[in-house]
């Protein structure tokens, strides 16, 4: 059976890994893509979606490398001890960054949350 053959809805089922937070993605198109395009006019659900919390996240990567990025531009890179409903974080092996430039190594760092601009996981040096 052909698209055509469908009756004037076209059923897509894609079966890929999008990222660890999705297994499978099941799409309902109201039309055929056209040539050039890649992604379908969607009108579907994604099924068997598993969320993940920015909670969830926070407490998966204690014990890992990190990135801490201020409202000021500076970075701090280190091992995350630990931190709190209000963004306070205490990270280990601290290295201070100013305009991607190291400046200081700190054995124990304590930043304010209100001053944290994000937190990002960052590659272990082999």
């Amino acid at each position: 059976m052909n698209l055509a053959e469908l009756g004037g809805r076209k059923y897509l089922r894609f079966k890929q890994k999008l990222s660890p937070h999705f297994q499978e993605l099941d799409v309902k198109t109201e039309r055929a893509p056209t040539e050039g395009t890649n992604t379908p006019v969607l009108s579907g659900r994604i099924m068997s979606l598993r969320k993940q919390t920015p909670s969830d996240f926070l407490k998966q990567i204690i014990g890992r490398p990190v990135v801490v990025k201020l409202n000021s531009g500076v970075d701090y890179r280190g091992v995350l001890a630990c931190l709190d409903g209000y963004m306070n974080i205490a990270v280990e092996q601290t290295e201070e960054y100013v305009n991607g430039q190291l400046k200081n190594k700190y054995g124990d760092a304590f930043l304010r949350g209100n001053n944290v601009l994000y937190i990002s996981t960052q590659k272990r040096k082999m």
